[in-house]
């Protein structure tokens, strides 16, 4: 048996939309892409949708929609993925780091509320692993001190907190549709928000900051008139990603119940080994997770890589969130003087878990192999 961590899934309908995009006159940001945005809407049950080249994009437009900008700071997870300091850097802003929850691996509200100051004007909460975080408590920082909320939710398509899908929870939320993901468009993103003027900043900071001429307006100046009214760069999304992002949908709702299901089994099956748990103590109860992969911390005595290396060996693909925090990464550790010892729960997490797999291409009997193959590895 050989688990890969992921595998996208392309059935014929996905086949058809994309070649059907390829013989339409528009390639880039057109009809499938508008279709995609407002089938995205129906999904997660609200907000405006905007359409991205990927997650990236999208958390670089939310911070220039929130117009975040130089001597400006922006709390983010110390356990993270490179794009949510990247993007704050890009738009002159300063990463303030905050470290995680010691069990969940979600950003700790009590840290950041350490990390708030006079310049602070955004939290980035990042529903960690498919998770989501700790909303409630954050959303209550941010209005105490008057912070915009931007809601990474790469890994989160189908988590719900207090009812609600995450992404609308705070002022804007960004997914991701890499191949990783629970739906992919091989690359591109999504970003939502709730509130008009925002996504319409969105859609400048999208293509140039260009508005266009409404469609049929006499042409004065020029026959491809426009006019610059923001910063903006190229994050679009081409017709062939709308289109099959509209055909992935389609089958989102029942892949992500195999994930659940997987999940269930593979949890059971690791009785007695210690799982990240879902969003803490304090608001698990209101926290619904997507099941984008299980991650285990490793006993005492059991090097995270050394086990990995094992379970390859016996076909098993895991993978790691992440291979350290952010923080300590060479660039920001230089930039910003970050040190060891300054975030022991996202140093810990990252030294001491792995995580496996419960992708939709996989089944129960997939389960139980890597249930018994690590088990086998820590003995």
């Amino acid at each position: 048996m050989r688990i890969k961590f992921a595998r996208p899934r392309f059935g014929p309908a996905d086949c058809a939309a994309v070649t059907g995009a390829m013989k339409r006159s528009r390639l880039t940001n057109a009809g499938a892409v508008r279709e995609f945005e407002n089938k995205f809407v129906e999904a997660i049950g609200g907000g405006i949708a905007v359409a991205t080249s990927s997650c990236t994009a999208a958390l670089h437009m939310a911070l220039l929609a929130l117009e975040i900008g130089e001597g400006d700071e922006v709390v983010v997870p110390a356990l993270t993925f490179a794009a949510c300091g990247h993007v704050v850097e890009a738009v002159g802003a300063t990463p303030v780091f905050a470290d995680c929850h010691p069990e969940a691996g979600q950003i700790d509200p009590d840290d950041i509320a350490r990390r708030v100051t006079p310049r602070t004007k955004a939290i980035m909460a990042m529903h960690f692993a498919g998770r989501p975080g700790y909303m409630g408590s954050i959303l209550s920082i941010a209005r105490k001190h008057g912070l915009k909320v931007v809601e990474d939710c790469a890994t989160a398509l189908g988590a719900r907190h207090s009812g609600k899908h995450v992404g609308l929870l705070g002022d804007i939320g960004c997914f991701s549709f890499h191949p990783v993901k629970h739906i992919t468009t091989c690359e591109g993103g999504m970003l939502v928000t709730g509130h008009p003027e925002l996504a319409e900043r969105a859609r400048l900071a999208r293509e140039f900051g260009k508005e266009n001429s409404p469609y049929g307006a006499p042409i004065t100046e020029h026959p491809m008139a426009y006019r610059i009214k923001a910063f903006g760069l190229n994050f679009r999304m081409t017709e062939l990603q709308g289109a099959l992002g509209v055909s992935q949908l389609d089958c989102a709702g029942k892949r992500l119940e195999i994930r659940r299901s997987n999940y269930r089994r593979l949890e059971a099956a690791l009785d007695g080994l210690e799982i990240l748990q879902l969003g803490g103590a304090d608001e698990s109860q209101r926290a619904e997770g997507a099941a984008y992969c299980l991650v285990v911390h490793m006993p005492p005595g059991k090097a995270a890589p050394n086990v990995r290396q094992e379970l390859l060996a016996r076909h098993v693909e895991t993978s790691v969130y992440y291979p350290g925090p952010l923080p300590l990464m060479p660039y920001y550790r230089d930039k910003h003087g970050h040190r060891p010892g300054g975030f022991p729960h996202a140093e810990r997490i990252a030294r001491n878990s792995i995580a496996l797999s419960v992708g939709p291409h996989l089944g129960s009997n997939e389960m139980a192999y890597q249930a018994e193959q690590l088990k086998e590895c820590l003995r």
